[in-house]
Formats: structure tokens, sequence, C-alpha cells
């Protein structure tokens, strides 16, 4: 009873700010909104049924995931679909989106029609894609099938959902209670932020976190092949690969460099392939921490040298001082999110 009384509680907040939409509309409202939700999260976790089967608690919490993610459908996406779809469907007519930004002239015939509202919601029209290059044909492979923003977004939640089977033989593995699963499946964050706004780390999440799984399994050539599609989509995943590393899968994580064939399709791009992505790392900023502590004692390019050297130092550290593979990963990440600008 308890369970079900925090669930419905959590469901009746989570509809709130489904609703609510988008973040900003109702500013503090929709914060408090966000903070009751993760407390009746973990009291979600407290109370999570023990007398369940793993395959009962495993289809309990996919299911209720599922759910909140669908109602989450409603919520407003984000400008950044629309940059997805619009290099997703440049590369149907032939063109390199990293060569040529949205504002190209060569490019206007296509900003019509139903694409004339896609275009009109790019953000930075004057820089060509920065998203790595299996994260391009994933975007050519979903405009192909439907060029819309909603249709993006759907694909992100159904991504997201799919992460809590790899997570789940983890905590098996780990021999952790299934309830920790909640902490994923009905996170607040992702609600909002991947079912709602339908950004594309969703897309990263899986095959990080299957490749984790796999090579923790045994299975070290797809277990780096998954890390490797993970890279490919968002280059942040690399920040894993030396600490899934062993002595035994040495050799198998050459299998991480596979996927890195995703550049071919646009090598004649050359040095634009890296262009936007240089342009954002080096010069823009958003909800930073240490970067932020950082500029106004050492100016925009010192605070980012001074933010990567703290980054190489913390996770050198990390890799060294924490024997546990799953704890170091966890830290790993954690510590590169205290150092980026964005």
């Amino acid at each position: 009873m308890p369970f079900v009384l925090s669930t419905l509680s959590f469901s009746l907040v989570a509809g709130l700010m489904a609703f609510a939409g988008p973040v900003g509309r109702w500013g503090p409202a929709f914060g408090v909104l966000y903070l009751l939700a993760f407390g009746l999260l973990w009291a979600m976790v407290r109370t999570f049924p023990s007398g369940l089967s793993g395959r009962q608690a495993l289809w309990t919490i996919l299911g209720l995931g599922v759910g909140l993610r669908a109602l989450f459908l409603v919520f407003p996406p984000s400008l950044d679909l629309n940059r997805y779809v619009w290099e997703g469907f440049l590369q149907l007519r032939g063109f390199n989106p990293y060569a040529l930004a949205p504002q190209d002239p060569l490019l206007q015939p296509l900003a019509s029609g139903s694409l004339q509202a896609v275009f009109e919601g790019i953000n930075h029209k004057d820089l060509a894609a920065c998203y790595p290059p299996l994260a391009q044909l994933l975007f050519r492979a979903l405009a192909a099938l439907r060029p819309d923003p909603f249709f993006f977004k759907l694909v992100a939640a159904l991504a997201d959902a799919a992460v809590l089977f790899p997570l789940a033989a983890l905590l098996r593995r780990a021999e952790l209670p299934a309830a920790r699963l909640l902490w994923y499946a009905a996170n607040p964050l992702l609600l909002v932020f991947i079912a709602g706004e339908g950004h594309l780390d969703s897309l990263m999440v899986l095959p990080l976190v299957l490749g984790v799984a796999l090579a923790a399994a045994g299975r070290g050539r797809s277990g780096f092949f998954c890390l490797g599609c993970a890279v490919m989509i968002k280059y942040l995943a690399a920040v894993a690969l030396p600490f899934v590393l062993t002595r035994r899968n040495r050799r198998q994580s050459l299998w991480a460099l596979v996927p890195g064939l995703a550049f071919i399709p646009f090598a004649a791009a050359g040095g634009g392939l890296f262009g936007s992505l240089t342009v954002f790392g080096a010069g823009m900023h958003y909800n930073d921490f240490l970067p932020a502590l950082l500029r106004p004692l050492l100016g925009p390019v010192g605070s980012l040298l001074a933010a990567a050297g703290l980054l190489a130092a913390g996770l050198l550290l990390i890799f060294l001082s924490v024997p546990d593979p799953g704890r170091s990963l966890l830290y790993a990440f954690g510590w590169m999110l205290f150092c980026m600008p964005t």
C-alpha cells in the first residue's frame, strides 16, 4: 500500500510537470514540482515491494517507466530536435551536414514546406553539424522514416526505456535490490529532458550501458563495440573506455574502434568534422561549475585549459585509486560533469 500511494503521488506530480512544459513557462512552480518528484521517487524506492521475483520486479518497473515516458510525450520538444531532423534530411538530399551550416544559401530551397518550421527552429544557424558521425547516420535513418521532431523524440524516449534492461542486468550482477532500477525508470531529469524534450543523450546512454553490461559479463568484443558506438553518438562516452578495460579484455578493446568507420561518409568535410564542436566547446558555456568558478580568475581560454587539466588529473586519480570498475565509472562521469563547460 505505501508503494501504491507514493507511486500515485509521483504520477500526479509527473503529470502536472508534463502538462506545465516547457521548463521555463512556470519558473519556480515547475522547480518545486521537480524537487517534489525526486522526494516521491525516494519514497517509491524505499517502499518498493520486497516479495516480488526478479522478473516481476523488472516488468513492474519497466511498465511504470514506459507509462511515465508516454505521459511526457505531450511535453514541448527541445529546439535541438530541429537540428537533428534538419541534419538527417540534408543527408537524404545528398548534402554533408559537417560542410554546410543551415543558413548556407545553397540549402535555402530545402527550408520550405514541412521543413520550414524545422529550419526556423534551429539554433546557431551559422554553425554546421557538431554531433558525431554515428549520431548523424541515425538522424538520416530517422528522417528517412519521418522527418518530424515528435518522431525523433519518441525514438529517444523508447531508447531511454530500453536502457532499463542492461541496467537490470548490472544490478543483478552486483546483487543489488531491484528497487534501485526505479532511480532510472522514474527519474524526473530523464522524464523531462529525454522523454519530454527529446535530447539525443538516450541514444548514447543505451549502447554505453549495454557495453558496460556486456563487458562485465565477459563479452568483451560486443561490449567494446557498443562502447565505441556510444562514443560515435556523443564523444563524452569515451570517458568510460579506460574504466572498462582489464588485462583480460585489452585485445578485445580494439573493437571500440570499429564504429569510427562512421566518419567515412562525411570525410569530405575535412576539418569541418570538428569545426563546430570546437566553437561550442571553447566559446560557449551553460550550467557549468568548475569553469564558472575559474573563468573570472583565468578568463575564457585559461579556465577551459585549467578545467581540462583538472578533468585529466581527476580521472587519473580515480583510475588509480578506485579498484571497483562500476564505482570508478560512476565517479569518472560525475567528475566530468563538474569539469565540463556545458
